[in-house]
């Protein structure tokens, strides 16, 4: 064991009695433990032999006391920015302020400085290695030269990590099954910013903010409104940061005017950019005839900006949709700018006067009045259609011998290539064996082939009758062996002989039925 050097002594120094009216120490004079000192300069000029990290010290003028981190920028004892606020916290748990840790570890670190300390993980979940694997994680390790002296931590104990700004841990539950809880200071700063020229914006913070941290939100107003598509911002001299804001396509560039001055702004940090985060409506797609010479609009992709009448522009408009103007014309005034990157057209409306109807001699106008406007009903006017109005012109007239067909779901004149009709009816019956009732031969042979096999139609007397396609369930039918067999719609042609089912289509013929048969060739 080392010798020590200095005044030794053997014993406690004491008064003679512990009731004399005398310190037995000073405690501006010892090394570490807590001094007072009436001013920050003062702290500031105690001396290193009377340093020891952890220390405390407290300043009359500030009332506040403040505690010596080690690491806190350095590993400098006599360098005062070291020096922290300290806060004592309170807790109806007896808890207390553990002296700061450099970092959060989870094994030794390989050449530890003396006064050095860790906070061996956080608990649930961490594991420790090296020559702290016997040991449950959450507690705190010192290195005094030569071993790693430990401390437990209690319920509601707190902690510092000079690592990580703007967060204390917090020991929650009975070592070893607690957990060290992360709790975030000074969560919102308020910023003061200022600018020459709206494009580069400085700031300072009266709360400390030393490096640029993810879980902070800064509180801030600009004194002058942004000019620029790329403004940045420095707080407290930490470097140009790039501020950007929301949109459907993630963080893009502000626009000048996005930034107006007085207004309140929150400023977040990504950990590349900062995002303005506005707290009001600011729609930039402002549809207006006149572009002030302070408006800056911004036609998004997909958006249309339509005018009826001129667009003047003495501001800017961005243009990355489409610019519609209707019977008018672009005007730029003095320095206005209009930065087509979309499309933009130029287009005609022709203006017309009310509509008006009337009535013919086929079709009936009636007009009625709604309460917010006009309706009309047409009705054709009863027997007004005749043969005369039947003229389709390409495909002829009713005069002009064609017969009227919707054959595709279109009204068309056909021609009617034959028109067979009969004032005597044969009474020959069928070989088939029927009676003289029913299937009986009309005497009537078709003259042509059809060429279409659906446009083959049958009329007795006017009245319009169904074939029958290859079977004798319908009024009529066609057949080329005397009526043996039936014919198919495909089937019929030059000499088919057609026959009449009367019990089918209920009623019999006689020699003074007219029948027709129209077809196309």
């Amino acid at each position: 064991m080392s010798q020590n050097t200095g005044t030794l002594i053997t014993a406690s120094i004491r008064p003679n009695d512990s009731l004399d009216p005398i310190a037995s120490a000073f405690s501006s004079e010892i090394k570490g433990g807590v001094h007072s000192k009436d001013d920050i300069s003062d702290r500031d000029n105690i001396i290193e032999e009377r340093r020891d990290w952890g220390m405390l010290c407290y300043v009359k003028s500030e009332d506040k006391t403040y505690q010596l981190i080690f690491d806190e920028v350095d590993e400098v004892i006599t360098n005062n920015n070291n020096w922290v606020e300290f806060s004592s916290g309170e807790s109806s748990e007896s808890s207390q302020w553990l002296d700061s840790v450099k970092s959060i570890i989870t094994s030794p670190v390989n050449t530890p400085q003396t006064g050095s300390r860790y906070l061996g993980g956080l608990g649930d979940g961490d594991s420790l290695s090296g020559i702290w694997d016997s040991k449950s994680p959450g507690i705190v390790f010192e290195w005094n030269s030569s071993e790693w002296l430990e401390t437990e931590p209690n319920n509601g104990d707190s902690i510092r990590i000079n690592d990580q700004k703007n967060a204390v841990y917090r020991y929650d539950g009975v070592y070893p099954d607690g957990v060290w809880i992360k709790e975030n200071l000074n969560q919102v700063i308020e910023v003061n910013t200022t600018s020459q020229d709206g494009i580069s914006y400085q700031s300072t913070t009266e709360t400390e903010y030393s490096e640029y941290v993810k879980n902070t939100i800064l509180l801030t107003s600009f004194d002058i409104d942004n000019t620029s598509v790329q403004s940045t911002i420095n707080i407290n001299g930490l470097g140009d940061i790039i501020i950007k804001k929301a949109s459907d396509d993630g963080l893009v560039n502000i626009v000048p005017n996005d930034i107006k001055s007085g207004v309140i702004y929150s400023l977040l940090y990504n950990g590349q950019f900062f995002q303005l985060i506005q707290h009001y409506s600011n729609d930039s797609l402002k549809v207006q005839n006149k572009i002030a010479a302070d408006d800056y609009i911004i036609v998004p992709e997909n958006h249309q900006y339509l005018i009826y009448g001129d667009l003047e522009i003495e501001g800017t408009l961005l243009n990355y949709g489409e610019v519609l103007i209707s019977n008018g014309s672009l005007v730029i005034i003095n320095d206005g700018v209009f930065d087509n990157q979309g499309e933009y057209k130029l287009i005609s409306l022709i203006e017309s006067s009310s509509l008006e109807f009337s009535s013919t001699d086929t079709i009936q106008v009636t007009e009625v009045q709604n309460s917010d406007d006009t309706s009309y009903s047409f009705d054709v006017i009863d027997n007004s259609i005749d043969v005369g109005k039947l003229d389709t012109s390409i495909h002829g007239d009713a005069i002009n011998g064609y017969i009227l067909s919707n054959e595709d779901g279109k009204f068309k004149w056909l021609p009617s290539t034959e028109i067979v009709s009969s004032d005597t009816i044969s009474q020959r019956e069928n070989p088939l064996g029927a009676t003289s009732d029913i299937n009986r031969y009309t005497g009537i042979d078709i003259s042509g082939t059809p060429n279409l096999i659906t446009s083959v139609r049958v009329f007795i007397n006017g009245q319009a009758q169904a074939i029958g396609n290859g079977v004798v369930t319908e009024p009529c039918y066609f057949s080329d062996d005397n009526g043996a067999s039936v014919l198919s719609y495909s089937q019929i042609k030059q000499g088919s002989g057609l026959y009449f089912n009367g019990n089918v289509a209920g009623y019999h013929l006689s020699t003074s039925d007219t029948v027709l048969i129209i077809y196309e060739t």
